[in-house]
């Protein structure tokens, strides 16, 4: 009874951990993702601004 109580608590650990390694793998590549979109936004607005200012003078 006793080694199974183990057996079992020793693969929810790894279980844990392999989970925590894809939870932290998917949060690094949401926010390196979050990071190029608002690169790209920032990017476009301000060519779109300097089109704009360039149009004026």
């Amino acid at each position: 009874m006793l080694i199974t109580l183990t057996h079992i608590n020793n693969n929810l650990i790894i279980r844990n951990e392999i989970l925590d390694s894809l939870g932290k793998q998917a949060s690094k590549q949401a926010s390196k993702q979050a990071s190029k979109q608002a690169s790209k936004q920032a990017s476009k607005q301000a060519s779109k601004q300097a089109s704009k200012q360039a149009s004026k003078e």
